[in-house]
């Protein structure tokens, strides 16, 4: 913890830390924190939309919530206000609780980067903000509502949002560790796990780097059973052998 007379020295309020605050809370919010070979899933031109749709969806909803107030009922006054609120509470509360660490050897917040931008920790403002979303959205649209509906508009979004995440997870889907390839099952490792199998049960001591081999063959292939086990297996033949 940082001593409190250092609170408010935080990068978060500049406009560059404000604008890496923001901009990265609301990536990670829509997309996720999905991370592959030590790579975060994503895709920059899905993140840009992400981003500047947010703001502007956002930013509308706020202008017709005030511009409107008058001609609402007091239910929708009710609902759209509390939205509004919990989203900004959401913001601020990361926000504040960026501020009192010192996040010394950390990676995820790092002190190069000391800000909670893991768009997982406020999922439960995702109803109130998809509400603000599309009532901003509609709003925006009223001035073409005669030659454009927003329901046409929010399913071409829905379909972005679809075909976006299928591109971005593709990589997963020829991976021989997913559930299919598990379900299935592949023959490219079953003389690795037969090996495995003998190697535990043996009392000849095999070549030193015969084991790590092994392990290396199966991480990388997958296996016709369990893949996991086959790990589990070569890394005790090789504590076993290699002391």
């Amino acid at each position: 913890m940082k001593p409190r007379g250092l609170l408010l020295n935080h990068p978060l309020f500049s406009l560059h830390g404000a604008s890496y605050f923001l901009g990265n809370l609301i990536r990670s919010f829509w997309r996720g924190e999905y991370v592959w070979h030590a790579r975060p899933m994503n895709w920059p031109p899905a993140d840009w939309f992400y981003l500047l749709s947010s703001i502007a969806m956002v930013t509308a909803f706020t202008v017709q919530l005030f511009l409107r107030w008058k001609n609402k009922t007091s239910l929708q006054r009710l609902i759209e206000s509390q939205s509004f609120l919990l989203v900004l509470a959401s913001v601020l509360f990361m926000a504040a609780i960026s501020l009192p660490f010192d996040f010394q050897k950390c990676v995820n917040p790092s002190r190069e980067h000391p800000f909670f931008v893991s768009g997982r920790i406020i999922s439960g403002a995702l109803l109130p903000f998809v509400l603000m979303y599309v009532a901003g959205m509609e709003f925006l649209l009223r001035p073409i509502r005669k030659w454009s509906l927003a329901a046409p508009v929010l399913a071409f979004l829905l379909l972005f949002i679809t075909i976006t995440e299928f591109q971005v997870r593709r990589a997963v889907f020829s991976s021989p560790y997913n559930f299919f390839a598990l379900r299935t099952g592949s023959k490219s490792t079953s003389a690795s796990f037969e090996w495995c199998v003998a190697l535990e049960h043996s009392t000849t001591p095999p070549v030193r780097a015969a084991p790590l081999a092994a392990i290396t063959t199966i991480t990388q292939r997958g296996s016709e059973t369990n893949p996991l086990k086959m790990v589990v297996m070569g890394r005790a033949a090789t504590q076993r052998w290699m002391p």
